[in-house]
């Protein structure tokens, strides 16, 4: 994958598969190309390490994966959405349930922690709607944006109160 990327965007590459496109070659002249392609040059053969120990990775989970039905929908080249959701979901279940525990024995720290865990994950049920709607900052650096900021401000009522909403949104989806 890396190799095709690599051969497919380089300058000296002058049968790219892309130069069927319009301005394909105008393209190839811009500064932000020429900036990528040399790091793509430069940096191949970390992406192809770091690729490989993914893919070890992978199939290491894959073999402690029990749930048939899991590891099949996993192995699709697509995954369904609503099966998403519903994982999502019921992660965020048990998440709620182990803040609840943590609220009943007093420990507001670690149940307001795992409260925040939960909005993330919902979160990423409806990334698109969550880049589009919630991060309108030009920073891409997520860490900066002042939604992380603001939520972790919200009392342990608010806070599960918008987890329970979220959740209640993902599961017209599931």
């Amino acid at each position: 994958m890396v190799e095709t990327i690599k051969r497919d965007i380089s300058v000296e590459n002058t049968n790219s598969k892309y130069n069927y496109l319009d301005k394909w070659e105008e393209f190839r002249m811009t500064e932000e190309y020429l900036t990528f392609s040399r790091y793509m040059n430069e940096e191949h053969e970390e992406a192809v390490v770091f690729l490989t120990a993914f893919k070890q990775e992978i199939q290491g989970v894959l073999r402690d994966i029990r749930d048939s039905t899991f590891k099949n929908e996993v192995l699709k080249k697509e995954v369904d959405q609503k099966f998403i959701n519903k994982n999502i979901l019921d992660y965020v279940e048990i998440i709620e349930k182990m803040a609840q525990e943590k609220f009943s024995t007093r420990d507001d720290g670690q149940g307001k922690k795992l409260l925040l865990h939960a909005n993330e994950i919902l979160d990423s049920g409806n990334v698109d709607e969550f880049f589009e709607k919630i991060l309108i900052e030009t920073s891409l650096n997520l860490a900066e944006q002042s939604y992380f900021t603001l939520v972790k401000t919200y009392s342990k009522d608010k806070l599960s109160d918008i987890v329970k909403d979220k959740a209640a949104s993902l599961k017209v989806k599931a």
